[in-house]
């Protein structure tokens, strides 16, 4: 059953585009932060070209947090076993050297983790909120300890991931309520970065999700 869009439609964005928009906005958000390292590996923007090379790739990023809205939107809308949650788990540890790599220039990099581990939070929130639906206390307990994790581990999106979540599953049968609360969440999150001023953006397409695949 579609959890968020209430009404579904015949016509309209199918779910298999808007998820591979949202991977190829985190691959994005990825070869921005190389583009970063690499243009600042002096830490001076020396030359014209450095100086727009460095601004595309802050563009980059900022285009990127889009993934934020719409694979978390199919992570309540999907929802998933403890097996999907042991797969995004391995996903997550997979990607993480290559990701170390890309962004930092190191083979190993803790101050910063992939956002695979952003999903995989997400996904176990959404596992705990069906699983004790009706213990509410408890869920919240696990939201506020997700959100120390995505915090402790420098999880990119992680914070926002879970904020977003929390908000979606809330109102999922509110649709009326479900564009502005989650907007104003991500609006809140140009606190922690300015790279989410467009990410309430894409919260448009999941608006005309046709609940096809």
């Amino acid at each position: 059953m579609n959890l968020l869009v209430l009404d579904r439609k015949k016509a309209g964005l199918c779910g298999s585009a808007l998820r591979l928009w949202g991977f190829l906005l985190m691959v994005a958000g990825a070869v921005g932060a190389a583009m970063e390292r690499i243009v600042l590996s002096d830490g001076v923007l020396a030359s014209g070209r450095e100086t727009f090379l460095g601004a595309f790739s802050l563009a980059l990023q900022a285009l990127s947090t889009g993934w934020v809205p719409l694979l978390v939107f199919f992570t309540v809308e999907d929802g998933t076993g403890r097996g999907g949650l042991k797969k995004c788990l391995l996903l997550s540890a997979f990607l993480e050297i290559p990701y170390d790599i890309a962004v930092s220039g190191r083979i190993i990099d803790g101050s910063r983790q992939n956002p695979f581990f952003a999903l995989f939070l997400c996904l176990f929130l959404t596992w705990s909120y069906r699983r004790y639906e009706k213990k509410r206390a408890f869920n919240a307990l696990v939201t506020v300890a997700a959100l120390f994790w995505a915090a402790a581990l420098s999880i990119d999106g992680g914070i926002a991931s879970v904020l977003l979540l929390a908000v979606f599953f809330a109102t999922r049968k509110k649709e009326t309520v479900r564009l502005p609360a989650s907007a104003a969440v991500l609006s809140l999150c140009t606190a922690l970065s300015p790279l989410y001023i467009i990410t309430p953006l894409f919260l448009i397409p999941l608006h005309f999700y046709g609940g096809r695949e």
